[in-house]
């Protein structure tokens, strides 16, 4: 067989930039904005890839590229001026002569990204192999309300280095029957370095302990698949696999040493469906159930045993949890430039209870259904699905800005909804339980409307 060499690259600059403050404290439909300070929201990139294919009796490709990115993420984040805290907040030296202070902030965020990756893959057959290297490095410096107002001033100094191997099998049992498997393991290392300035008993500005800290993780991911095709219309399939979120460090300035770091997730899947085709109409259903393992989650713990005040949020892992639902979609044609398209999908979620420490002695959490799950509501004319973003705070501020009308959820704690509380009032929304009461923290039932839509 004749040998072939191929080579191709290419490079890439690209500068973008906005402004940030396109929201108001009091949710106008002018789009006017009071901020006394002006945001920027920019990105400067540029970057080069390289790429070789040989092609033999074997084939082998190579692709090297490099990136390079300068990110500027900043805002007033008092959201107005003076005379606007003033008017409709009475913010001023009159109405707080003994404690006033300018009510005046400004976050900012640079940070500078460097990414360079190196892959190399043979196949030969039905079986393909292939290693992958990346380095990537990422410097930081923020000024503003950082770490829930625990620091003004931070720089972090960032490097993230993976290696991994990864096989990939395909086999035919019959022109009907197929299989095919794939399999990567991967290492990681972190390396973090941060510092950071916060204010003493004093109100005196001082440095805080610089955080070092690195880890080094192991990750397996691998899937299995059967494919069953019955006739030119039809087909089968299932699959088992297991896919994995990287675990991290966390740079909370006042974190433990033993809170710091926290581990991959994994999550194990096993799927079954099938699928329909003709000329005028698609169908495809599938049933899913997977375990989450290790999940990662928001958990808060006491960082000085002799301080009740030391309890801090952070990311770690706790306990597991399930998933399992169905999807099925359906297209058919109706005219030549008319289809309908319907789509169903039901998901049960679950988190296994695990503890954590508070102020008040040894908590639980977990033992209900994840906060982020997606819910559909059904009609006999018509499927809305409604999707959570995962946050509830999120959610919320959604509801201020006037991007969405409306916002409920059940089973979720005041901190999950304490940030999304203040915007929602601040923008003259609407925040009460299930019931129309205020006892939302008590009834652990959230419901959040805009002023249009509240009556309802």
């Amino acid at each position: 067989p004749r040998s072939t060499l191929d080579r191709s690259s290419a490079a890439s600059d690209v500068y973008k930039r906005q402004g940030y403050d396109s929201w108001a404290p009091d949710n106008n439909k002018d789009f006017k904005t009071y901020s006394d300070d002006v945001g920027q929201d920019s990105q400067t990139s540029y970057g080069y890839s390289l790429r070789v294919d040989f092609n033999g009796s074997y084939n082998t490709t190579l692709i090297t590229s490099f990136t390079n990115t300068d990110l500027v993420h900043s805002y007033d984040s008092d959201w107005g001026d003076s005379l606007y805290w003033a008017i409709n907040h009475n913010w001023s030296p009159e109405s707080f002569p003994n404690s006033y202070y300018t009510y005046k902030y400004f976050d900012q965020n640079n940070k500078s990204r460097s990414n360079f990756t190196h892959e190399l893959r043979s196949s030969f057959g039905p079986v393909l192999f292939g290693i992958y290297y990346k380095d990537l490095n990422e410097k930081d410096t923020a000024i503003g309300w950082l770490f829930n107002g625990a620091a003004t001033d931070a720089t972090s100094n960032f490097q993230f280095r993976t290696m991994a191997a990864y096989s990939q099998f395909r086999h035919k049992f019959s022109s009907s029957f197929n299989f095919k498997a794939n399999y990567r393991i991967e290492n990681s290392q972190y390396d973090y370095n941060g510092t950071s300035q916060g204010y003493n008993e004093y109100w005196e500005k001082v440095f805080l302990d610089s955080v070092t800290f690195n880890t080094n993780e192991r990750m397996i991911g691998f899937r299995g698949a059967f494919t069953y095709v019955k006739n030119l219309s039809t087909s089968y399939y299932t699959s088992f696999s297991q896919g994995y979120k990287s675990g991290g460090i966390n740079q909370q300035p006042y974190l433990a040493d033993s809170s710091r770091p926290y581990k991959p997730e994994f999550i194990q899947s096993l799927e079954f469906g099938f699928k329909r085709k003709s000329d005028t109409y698609r169908s495809n259903f599938t049933f899913f159930l997977s375990r989450r393992i290790d999940q990662q989650v928001s958990v808060s713990s006491q960082q000085d045993e002799g301080n009740p005040n030391s309890f801090l949020f952070y990311t770690g892992n706790a306990g597991s949890g399930k998933n399992s639902g169905v999807e099925f979609d359906y297209a058919q044609d109706i005219l030549n430039s008319l289809s309908f398209n319907a789509r169903i999908g039901i998901l049960n979620t679950w988190v296994d209870k695990f503890a954590y420490k508070t102020e008040n002695g040894e908590a639980y959490g977990g033992d209900r259904e994840a906060s982020m799950a997606e819910y559909n509501k059904f009609s006999s004319k018509v499927m809305v699905p409604v999707r959570k973003f995962g946050s509830g705070s999120l959610d919320m501020a959604y509801v201020a800005a006037g991007r969405c009308d409306g916002f409920w959820q059940r089973n979720l704690n005041y901190w999950d909804i304490a940030a999304g509380i203040i915007l929602v009032k601040e923008a003259g929304g609407f925040v009460t339980d299930f019931y129309g009461e205020n006892e939302y923290i008590k009834n652990k039932t959230i419901l959040v409307t805009n002023s249009n839509i509240n009556n309802e």
